[in-house]
């Protein structure tokens, strides 16, 4: 029985597309890349929150938003700086449209009715506490914020600490 060059190359083929896919090259995410993950996801968080949650002049998400994004403006840039270098890492020449690609994922995971108002009330309480913290501290602050978040992470282990090599 003679299979076709396409059933013969199929399964080799497909293989190659899981093996060469992001999610294989790095399934797990380091510490410092996980970090700078939860910091662009609450920036994303907060900003759809500063464009859906006008309504309620009352909460401040607007202004809030506007005031820590000009506090932190360099602490997140070198944050985004950590996932642009993952994502040229763990995607090549193509990284520029998986991060594009990545960070709509997580907009359109906020940008959400259904849920409004109660969105609009977290967003605003978390934006009275993060205009208080210092720029240094942003990276902590989405730790703790975000340890919950839209995006499934994983975190990869710590590396096994190695034993001093015994003299002989």
């Amino acid at each position: 029985m003679r299979t076709s060059l396409t059933a013969r190359l199929a399964v080799p083929l497909s293989l190659a597309v899981v093996l060469a896919s992001p999610a294989a090259a790095a399934p797990c995410w380091p510490k410092a890349e996980a970090t700078a993950q939860r910091v662009l996801e609450m920036q994303t968080m907060l900003n759809v929150a500063g464009l859906q949650c006008r309504y309620d002049a009352t909460l401040q998400v607007l202004d809030n938003y506007n005031s820590f994004i000009r506090q932190v403006r360099p602490q997140f840039m070198s944050q985004l700086k950590v996932l642009e270098t993952r994502f040229r890492r763990t995607n090549g020449r193509g990284w520029q449209g998986a991060l594009d690609r990545h960070r709509t994922k997580i907009f359109n995971s906020y940008s959400t009715v259904n849920d409004q108002v109660p969105f609009c009330v977290r967003s605003s309480e978390l934006l009275r506490e993060a205009v208080t913290i210092k720029p240094v501290e942003l990276p902590k602050f989405a730790d703790a914020k975000m340890a919950t978040t839209n995006v499934v992470l994983t975190t990869c282990p710590a590396p096994k600490k190695k034993k001093p090599a015994r003299k002989a």
